[in-house]
C-alpha cells in the first residue's frame, strides 16, 4: 500500500531544497537593546586559502583603441572590448582548489595615506529602541518606543531622525537630539497620506530617509502600500527640516538620488535616464548619458547606479547590454561622465551588472560574470582603468569562490571588503581584499546579502580608510543582527550591539 503521508513529506522536502538552491545561486540585487556586555569580541584574521586560475596568464591587457576624454564615443554604437577567454572562463572543477595569489603587474605602487575623520558616532535601532554610541564609550539608550525601524544621523552628528512603525501600513518620521533631548514628530500618518496623494492605498510608508549634505534637511520618498503587486519607481522627493519641522518638495526630482562628495550636485537616475542638477535645483542637465536605461526585474527595476569620483569631477556608470542580466553572455558598457564635457566610453566586458563596484578614485572596478548553471561559484575580477586620457584596461581574476557578494571600497581606493562562503563549509565570512594584497579572512559567520530594502544600510561600510562597520550574524525572526566596529590595522573588532538598523 502506498504511504501517501510519507510521499507528501518527501515531495515537500524536495521542493524546499530545490527553491533554496535556486535562491542561493541568484546574485543579490540590492539596495540595527545592545547586549549589556560591551567587551570587545575577538575577530581573528587569517590568510585565505587561494584558488587555481584557469590559465597561467593572470594579467590580460584589454585595449580600448581610440578612446580618450578628447574623443567621445557614441552610446548608440559602442566599441566592444574583447576579453581573452582565459580571463573569464569557468574552471571545469568547481570545487575550491589550492591557488597561489598572483600579484598584479601594476604593483607595487606608492599607497595613498588618508587621515581618519575623527571620533566615530554610531546610531542604531535595537529591538525597536534607539541607541547612540560614541567611539570608546558604551552605548546609551535614547528611547523606549519599541517600534523604531529606520535610523539616520546628520553629518554634524547632532541630530538623529528615525521612523516609528505604527503598524504594517503606517509609519511616522521623528527626530531627537543626539544628547537625548527634544524628541519631536516631523511627519505624521495623515501628512504621509496627503503628500503621496494615493486614494486607494492601504497606507503610506517612508522610504530612503537620507540627509542633504551639510544640512539638517532630511529627504524621503512616500511608498504607498497596496494588496496588488506593483512596480515602485521614485519620483517626487520630499524634504523635512529636522529643526523646524517644515515640509517642502526638493528642488530636484524624478528618481533615485546620488549626492556628489562635495555636496554641490545631485545625480538623479531612474529606469529611463540620468540627470545632473545643482543642489539648489539650478543648471539642470537632462539625459546626460543617451542610452542609459533600467532593467525590469518583476516587481522592481534595476537602475544602474552612478559612482562619483572622490573629487566630484565625474561619474562612472555601467549599463547592462542585455535585458536579461542573468544570461551567460550578459555584459556591460562602462562610461565616464564628466561634470563638464562629453561622456566617454571606458569599455565593454562580460559582467553581472549589479556586481560592478568602482573605487572612489575611479581607478579600479570589481565585478563578476553571471554564474553558469546550478552552481554558486563566482569569479571576482579586479580591473584597472588607465588615466582620463588613456582608458586602457587591465583585468585579472582576483579570486574564485562561492557566493562572492556585497563589495565595499575604502576611501583610499586600495582596499575592499567582500563576503564569500568559506571553502569546505556552509558558513559565510567577510574578507578584506586589496589591489596589491592577498585577501584575508575576517572571522565570523554572517548573513548573506544586505539589510532589508527599507533600512538602507549596507552590511559592510567604511568610515574612513582604516575603520569599518560590519553587520554579522544570521537574522532571527525579529530581523536582529550584530553590528561590529573594526580597524584594518587590527585583528579584532568591537561588538556595538544587536541591531535592526544603523547609521
Amino acid at each position: 500500500m502506498i504511504n501517501y503521508l510519507r510521499l507528501f513529506k518527501w515531495t515537500i522536502t524536495f521542493l524546499f531544497i530545490s527553491v533554496w538552491v535556486l535562491a542561493c545561486n541568484r546574485p543579490m540585487m540590492q539596495p540595527p537593546a545592545p547586549d549589556q556586555d560591551n567587551k570587545a569580541s575577538a575577530i581573528s584574521t587569517q590568510t585565505l586559502a587561494p584558488v587555481v586560475p584557469s590559465s597561467t596568464n593572470e594579467l590580460s591587457l584589454l585595449s580600448t583603441s581610440n578612446l580618450s576624454s578628447t574623443q567621445p564615443v557614441s552610446p548608440e554604437n559602442p566599441t566592444k572590448i574583447k576579453i581573452p577567454s582565459e580571463a573569464t572562463s569557468t574552471p571545469s572543477n568547481l570545487n575550491p582548489v589550492p591557488y597561489t595569489y598572483s600579484t598584479p603587474a601594476w604593483c607595487p605602487f606608492k599607497p595613498t595615506t588618508l587621515p581618519e575623520v575623527g571620533k566615530l558616532r554610531i546610531v542604531y535601532a535595537s529591538r525597536g529602541n534607539l541607541w547612540v554610541k560614541d567611539e570608546g564609550r558604551p552605548g546609551i539608550q535614547l528611547s523606549h518606543n519599541n517600534d523604531i525601524r529606520q535610523v539616520s544621523i546628520s553629518d554634524d552628528g547632532q541630530t538623529i531622525v528615525y521612523t516609528r512603525q505604527l503598524d504594517e501600513y503606517h509609519a511616522e518620521i521623528w527626530a531627537i537630539n543626539a544628547d537625548g533631548n527634544h524628541e519631536r514628530r516631523l511627519v505624521s500618518v495623515d501628512q504621509f497620506k496627503k503628500l503621496d496623494g494615493s486614494q486607494d492605498a492601504l497606507g503610506v510608508l517612508p522610504s530612503l530617509l537620507r540627509w542633504e549634505p551639510g544640512s539638517h534637511h532630511v529627504i524621503f520618498y512616500t511608498y504607498p502600500v497596496y494588496h496588488a503587486i506593483w512596480v515602485f519607481e521614485p519620483s517626487t522627493i520630499w524634504l523635512v527640516d529636522a529643526d523646524s519641522g517644515v515640509i517642502s518638495q526638493a528642488q530636484y526630482h524624478g528618481g533615485y538620488v546620488s549626492f556628489a562628495p562635495d555636496g554641490k550636485q545631485v545625480a538623479i537616475y531612474n529606469a529611463s535616464g540620468i540627470n545632473l542638477v545643482n543642489l539648489d535645483g539650478s543648471q539642470l542637465r537632462e539625459n546626460i548619458l543617451p542610452g542609459y536605461h533600467g532593467i525590469a526585474e518583476g516587481e522592481s527595476y534595476y537602475d544602474p547606479k552612478p559612482f562619483w569620483s572622490s573629487d566630484s569631477s565625474s561619474l562612472l556608470v555601467a549599463i547592462p547590454d542585455h535585458n536579461d542580466m542573468y544570461t551567460k553572455d550578459a555584459s556591460i558598457t562602462a562610461w565616464r561622465i564628466p561634470i563638464k564635457g562629453t561622456s566617454v566610453k571606458i569599455g565593454q566586458w562580460k559582467a553581472f551588472a549589479p556586481s560592478v563596484s568602482v573605487s572612489p578614485d575611479q581607478s579600479y572596478v570589481t565585478y563578476w560574470p553571471s554564474p553558469q548553471g546550478a552552481v554558486n561559484q563566482r569569479e571576482l575580477h579586479l580591473l584597472r582603468i588607465g588615466s582620463q586620457e588613456n582608458t586602457t584596461l587591465y583585468d585579472i581574476v582576483y579570486l574564485r569562490g562561492e557566493l562572492i557578494d556585497v563589495l565595499s571600497w575604502s576611501p583610499d581606493s586600495q582596499h575592499f571588503i567582500f563576503q564569500m562562503r568559506d571553502p569546505g563549509s556552509q558558513g559565510m565570512s567577510f574578507y578584506l581584499g586589496g589591489v596589491c594584497q592577498q585577501p584575508q579572512k575576517i572571522g565570523g559567520y554572517i548573513a548573506g546579502g544586505m539589510l532589508p530594502w527599507d533600512i538602507g544600510s549596507n552590511i559592510a561600510y567604511w568610515v574612513d580608510s582604516n575603520r569599518y562597520l560590519l553587520v554579522s550574524g544570521l537574522p532571527d525572526i525579529n530581523d536582529q543582527w550584530e553590528l561590529y566596529s573594526g580597524r584594518r590595522d587590527q585583528d579584532h573588532a568591537e561588538k556595538v550591539g544587536v541591531i535592526t538598523a544603523y547609521d
